[in-house]
């Protein structure tokens, strides 16, 4: 009997540990619903950035304010500022320090009492929204609130009561094990088939684990000589060309055929790519969108062809590019997507209308996908689309992803389902191409941090075979250096870059139009204003110039003394003026004050125009 008990009385205690714990509780765009959280832990501290509408709260209480609504389980400080004076019109910056490693933030009495309806959040480099019902955020994703465990409790009392039933019956339990061991060779046979089968069933189960199937793409790249898309009779193949999903590699063979073995859980829609090459531009779509990419099913299939056209533009290192970002096409209301239409029409029409301008990249947050319902999204997509076929852009648009960009479909899943849209209306996050003899590197580098090493992996292989030897132009949505940047997860691809001939690092984000010498040793960081200025300046665009780095080949002088320039141009202002930095002869002392030249020139279609160039102090 004191055996008895001593078992029941563990029973209880496991019983009482497991209610116990079933207990205890989980430890730039900015609207009056919505927020934004970006979370970076370390092994002893963890820093945030929460940013809310200033209705929410003043700048001088937010530190607390915010530190109260988002415990974490140790001391926590935080502070406001303006959300004016660094880059979020209308809304308040609070920066957050937690003086602990927090896994996990129950977001539910911030999303009650702000009275907001989504928080978007960035957890270790995951991307989630969080809302109330799926309130608890972590570097896996969101979820909801765990609720009483009952199974955990049912099964938790169902073991106890074995236990208890094993110590009643444990004299007549021993004298039947002593029986089994007397047996002959029939119950030695039977022992060890179970036991070999206990060792087959997790392999068996591996083998169906989803995780680890693979699916095989087949295509062939070709020239496609008339631009049509399909390879037609006498259309040749293009051996060389580089193929990829993101991770794995492979490469045309001599009949332009490629094989490419990929992983279909790496992505909910899964994409190859090519990196197309000089001289060549990949088919256009209806939106002027280069099909150097095509969704493949899970299953993996053949026939995924690749049309590259012959793109004299392509081979020219002077062409004129237009630069642009953060356009946010919004279908958040049916107000929004009345008025974000035309205006966006409005502004492709004017870049079209660039004087020489042959080739196009945006520098991110496209659309307002991540403030948008999940019916909603899409529709904000085919906006996009539908304003670069109206406004009849006329040359090829390479897209980049922003942080608004982000958003999957109700059953996405953390980082790689929250760019679930993005994937399936313009392109993969990352990708390159050569162009006029100079490679171009696209990177996402929203939530980056630990989030991005497949991305880095990528970028080491890509750099390698297609960067030696070659400048390289880099784009991305957030700016590498400055503070509103990613910050410092971005360190291991920057010191990738510092290998190779980098000669721009052009991004968005930041609102602000800015022109610098950059931080590697020949290039230039230009960053692209959007929607609004944080100054109040209007939204603007970018036509680049690359006269400065390129080194004509048939002289012995070298031309490559300069830096990419480019003329800044606003959209509600007439596109005959420009504001040019930086001009020539632009170097003069400090106290000297920045010239201004008003001068006119005949561009074709005008008698003549007055543009007003600024020349940069630097």
């Amino acid at each position: 009997m004191k055996n008895i008990r001593a078992v029941i009385g563990l029973c209880l205690a496991l019983l009482f540990l497991v209610l116990g714990i079933g207990a205890q509780p989980a430890a730039a765009h900015v609207s009056r619903q919505h927020a934004e959280l970006v979370v970076a832990t370390g092994d002893k501290a963890t820093s945030g950035r929460l940013i809310v509408h200033r209705d929410l709260v003043s700048p001088e209480r937010a530190g607390a304010w915010a530190t109260g609504l988002l415990p974490a389980g140790c001391p926590a400080t935080g502070s406001g500022v303006p959300g004016d004076d660094g880059g979020v019109p209308g809304g308040v910056v609070i920066e957050l320090a937690w003086s602990c490693h927090v896994n996990s933030l129950d977001l539910s009495r911030l999303l009650q009492q702000g009275g907001l309806t989504q928080v978007v959040v960035e957890f270790d480099g995951t991307a989630v929204d969080a809302s109330a019902d799926a309130p608890l955020v972590d570097a896996k994703g969101a979820h909801a609130l765990p609720g009483f465990p009952w199974l955990t409790v049912i099964l938790a009392s169902a073991a106890g009561l074995v236990l208890v039933l094993a110590a009643l019956r444990l004299p007549t339990l021993l004298r039947m094990s002593r029986r089994l061991l007397r047996t002959g060779r029939r119950w030695r046979i039977a022992a060890a088939s179970a036991v070999a089968v206990s060792f087959l069933v997790p392999q068996a189960a591996l083998a169906d684990d989803p995780a680890s199937e693979t699916a095989t793409v087949k295509g062939t790249v070709f020239k496609d000589a008339n631009g049509n898309g399909k390879r037609d009779k006498g259309e040749r193949a293009m051996a060389g060309v580089d193929v990829t999903d993101g991770a794995v590699w492979t490469t045309t063979g001599a009949d332009g055929s490629y094989s490419l073995t990929i992983d279909p859980n790496r992505r909910e829609t899964d994409i190859v790519s090519i990196v197309s090459p000089d001289g060549y531009t990949p088919v256009l779509r209806k939106d002027y969108i280069p099909e150097f990419f095509h969704k493949v099913p899970e299953t993996g299939g053949s026939g995924v062809d690749f049309a590259l056209v012959p793109d004299r533009h392509a081979a020219d290192p002077t062409e004129t590019w237009v630069m642009n970002s953060d356009p946010e096409i919004s279908n958040v209301t049916d107000g929004s997507a009345r008025t974000t239409l035309p205006q966006w029409t409005g502004q492709v029409q004017a870049m079209s209308e660039v004087d020489g301008a042959t080739m196009q990249i945006s520098t991110g947050d496209l659309t307002v996908t991540d403030y948008a319902d999940e019916p909603r999204r899409q529709a904000g997509y085919d906006l996009f689309s539908k304003g670069l076929e109206q406004g009849r852009l006329g040359h090829p648009f390479y897209p980049v992803m922003g942080n608004h960009d982000f958003g999957g479909t109700a059953t996405s899943q953390g980082y790689a389902g929250s760019m679930e849209y993005y994937r399936r209306n313009l392109a993969p996050e990352w990708y390159s191409f050569d162009r006029n003899g100079r490679h171009v590197v696209v990177l996402e580098d929203n939530y980056d941090a630990s989030g991005l090493k497949p991305q880095l992996d990528w970028l080491r292989r890509d750099l390698a075979q297609h960067a030696v030897g070659k400048q390289v132009l880099v784009f991305a949505h957030r700016s590498l250096f400055t503070q509103w940047g990613p910050g410092a997860g971005m360190q291991p691809t920057i010191d990738e870059l510092a290998k190779y001939d980098v000669r721009m690092v052009a991004a968005g984000h930041n609102q602000q139009a800015e022109y610098r010498r950059g931080a590697f040793k020949r290039s230039v960081e230009i960053n692209n204003q959007g929607t609004y200025g944080i100054d109040g300046a209007h939204p603007d665009y970018k036509v680049l110039d690359f006269s400065g780095i390129t080194d004509d080949p048939h002289t012995r002088r070298n031309e490559d003394t300069g830096q990419v320039t480019g003329i800044h141009r606003q959209f509600d202002i007439d596109d005959d003026s420009a504001l040019v930095s930086p001009g020539q002869g632009s170097v003069h002392g400090s106290a000297a004050g920045v010239p201004v030249e008003v001068y006119a020139e005949d561009d074709g279609r005008t008698p003549s125009r007055a543009s007003l160039t600024v020349r940069d102090s630097r």
